[in-house]
């Protein structure tokens, strides 16, 4: 089975994720993305910090666009358009694709990732994030279909 990558970009926090049999996080880096935030975007510092992390454990675990997947939330979704085809052309540079993925994707992926894992408990989650909290409440059913 080949390994699958996968980053987690939010508002303070990059996580990379390992998937080999079982999701595994296998790297933490803070940067506070919402620090000296302004109407042009994510600050050069910051990003520049992104990209060091990014490039470091690229090397480290071989990541290309056919083994890795990205999604930034929170604060990604307010960068300005020029600033977010910048990052996505420096990502593209390491065979990277950068991704924003919407507050209703977001949703449906938390969702997914609840689905079989709680036998068919009623479950409630709190996703709390830079800007938001959220809480969802779950329960499985199962339908018979004639």
């Amino acid at each position: 089975m080949i390994k699958k990558y996968y980053f987690d970009i939010g508002s303070s926090t990059v996580k990379l994720y390992e998937y080999n049999k079982e999701l595994i996080q296998i790297e933490e880096k803070s940067i506070m993305f919402k620090k000296n935030f302004t109407e042009k975007g994510v600050s050069s510092e910051n990003i520049g910090e992104l990209l060091n992390f990014i490039k470091n454990v690229k090397l480290k675990y071989d990541l290309s666009h056919n083994n890795t997947e990205i999604y930034s939330t929170g604060i990604w979704r307010k960068v300005p358009q020029n600033q977010l085809i910048e990052i996505e052309d420096e990502f593209s540079k390491l065979d990277l694709k950068f991704q924003v993925i919407s507050h209703e994707q977001e949703n449906d992926y938390f969702e997914k990732a609840m689905q079989g894992n709680y036998n068919k408990k009623r479950i409630m989650m709190v996703n709390m994030g830079g800007k938001t909290t959220e809480i969802v409440i779950f329960q499985m059913i199962k339908l018979k279909i004639k």
